[in-house]
């Protein structure tokens, strides 16, 4: 990680959120863990990101807890599919993966509202 770190590369801790069922105080408690153990990290990679409207807030408060906890730390969420666009329209990460698949990217068409 010190190496990895020095080099250039911008680590991130890995959590599973269990598409939204984890429970946020388990999930907080993870973020808080990483920067605990691996004080290199910069962000984090919140992996099965639930997709609907549902749980945005619940989305919102890992962000907020990643920036206050580690300040302008890097956050991926990871539907893996389009997702409710209120994702994108509140603070709720930096970086949202919506497509997830080896092939059929040539076939992917951005949702409409992605080009607001």
């Amino acid at each position: 990680m010190d190496q990895a770190a020095k080099g250039g590369v911008t680590l991130v801790g890995y959590i599973s959120t269990k598409y939204g069922k984890r429970p946020a105080k388990e999930v907080t408690e993870e973020m808080d863990r990483w920067v605990k153990f691996y004080p290199q990290i910069r962000g984090y990679f919140l992996d099965e990101q639930s997709s609907g409207s549902e749980t945005i807030g619940q989305y919102a408060g890992y962000f907020q807890h990643a920036q206050k906890t580690l300040p302008n730390s890097l956050v991926i969420s990871n539907p893996g599919v389009v997702c409710d666009e209120g994702y994108l329209t509140q603070p709720t990460a930096h970086v949202v993966c919506i497509f997830e698949n080896g092939k059929g990217l040539e076939k992917f068409n951005l949702p409409v509202w992605f080009r607001r």
